[in-house]
């Protein structure tokens, strides 16, 4: 959270300046742009967000408000001032819990971009706290984005199962498409887990051609080396995006 400000003109409250207020708020709306009608996680923390910008904005408004103007102030209880300095605390405390709740769906947002290899975004992100006084959790973000690939990887590959769904399937795929080849991941379990996919993606087009498939049934029958893992890659994610084009073609589900 921003070290708070003393006398800062027009600040909002002593946690958060208007500007650094809405930033988060920009960010989410920049992601509604165009997650709209996907729906799912990721609209969700993003509505949420944005209600509490603007709860967070109200409540500063109202710290602000309640702030005493510079100069010679009257003793505590005089003319309703307790009360009002009771108000103005319980409005402090509101602005950095609400604040607090903010930074907390921002770092949601993070995980669902996280998963889905959203690097760009997760970098604006990164960005975005960092400007706001965000430093650990936006320096934590920038880190995942350097190392993002192969510990996506990691947690995917770890996950894989022989009935994936065709989103599992091609989340696995595009893991092991932008895993560095010189990653340490790239050894017996790598091999294990491209072979397991393959068998995913074998029982999910139980009706596809040989010719369609050919690729995957070669290594569901056969197996596959590390070493062999990026050589069929690329045409496993063809055969699978073919199949995947072909059933939205047909109207399946």
């Amino acid at each position: 959270m921003s070290e708070p400000s003393t006398g800062r003109p027009g600040a909002p409250s002593p946690y958060v300046s208007l500007r650094e207020a809405v930033r988060p708020a920009i960010f989410a709306y920049s992601i509604l742009a165009s997650e709209r009608e996907r729906g799912g996680a990721l609209v969700e923390e993003c509505d949420e967000v944005l209600q509490l910008t603007r709860e967070l904005l109200r409540k500063s408004a109202l710290a602000h408000l309640l702030t005493p103007e510079p100069g010679p102030q009257m003793p505590a209880g005089a003319d309703g001032t307790g009360d009002r300095q009771a108000r103005l605390l319980d409005a402090y405390a509101d602005v950095g819990m609400l604040w607090a709740q903010v930074i907390g769906n921002c770092m949601a947002i993070a995980g669902v971009l996280l998963e889905r290899g959203e690097w760009a975004k997760l970098n604006h992100l990164a960005g975005t706290l960092t400007e706001v006084g965000e430093t650990a959790s936006g320096s934590e973000l920038s880190r995942l984005v350097l190392a993002g690939p192969e510990e996506r990887a990691r947690r995917i590959i770890g996950k894989v199962h022989g009935a994936m769904s065709l989103e599992e399937i091609h989340a696995a795929l595009d893991a092991l498409r932008t895993l560095p080849r010189q990653s340490p991941i790239r050894d017996e379990a790598l091999e294990s887990a491209f072979t397991i996919i393959c068998r995913s993606v074998d029982s999910a087009f139980p009706s596809a051609s040989a010719k369609d498939i050919s690729n995957v049934k070669h290594i569901v029958k056969n197996g596959c080396t590390k070493d062999n893992v990026y050589h069929y890659l690329p045409y496993v994610l063809r055969e699978f995006s073919a199949l995947q084009h072909q059933q939205e073609r047909n109207g399946a589900p």
